[in-house]
């Protein structure tokens, strides 16, 4: 499996997400919370300052949304199944 090392957004990519309503999500307390997604859901089981632990369930065959954090490391441990 190769790792994203660089990802750059295009102006089209840029446009899109000037017009989409932006959101705050600060406030949400996660940990009270099954997040629904595409591919199946995710919730929050701890938070500090420096760390949160999701645990992500996916429906065989699917894959989550593409999406980037600069500024925080994101580790995965299969639990079970298999990834490919």
């Amino acid at each position: 499996m190769s790792k994203i090392s660089n990802f750059n957004s295009s102006n089209k990519d840029l446009n899109l997400l000037n017009k989409k309503k932006q959101i705050s999500y600060k406030n949400i307390d996660y940990s009270k919370i099954v997040v629904r997604k595409p591919w199946g859901y995710e919730y929050l089981t701890y938070q500090s300052k420096k760390i949160a632990v999701w645990i992500l369930c996916l429906k065989k065959g699917q894959q989550t949304s593409m999406h980037a954090h600069p500024k925080k490391k994101t580790s995965l441990i299969v639990l079970d199944g298999e990834v490919t």
